[in-house]
């Protein structure tokens, strides 16, 4: 199963294939977006030292912080499951 992000306000997209990759794009869309570390814990609900080990790949979100930090950061979240032929 593939985690396909979209930033919403340009047409990128990433493929997401592990949690290491999933930390990196949030790291990357929180920094150009300018917010903390701080913030984005404190609207997702978790503490920084959880955000940081979200960005570093070192422990899975749960499906609702996803969505929290997804929404903070405006990306939309597709869920493609791939088909084996």
């Amino acid at each position: 199963m593939n985690l396909i992000l979209f930033t919403r306000s340009t047409v990128a997209s990433h493929t997401i294939k592990d949690i290491r990759q999933l930390g990196e794009v949030i790291r990357t869309t929180r920094k150009k977006q300018k917010i903390t570390q701080e913030a984005l814990a404190t609207f997702a609900g978790l503490h920084r030292n959880s955000v940081a080990r979200i960005e570093r790949g070192e422990v899975d979100a749960q499906l609702t912080t996803l969505i929290k930090i997804t929404e903070l950061l405006k990306l939309s979240v597709i869920l493609q499951s791939e088909v084996n032929e």
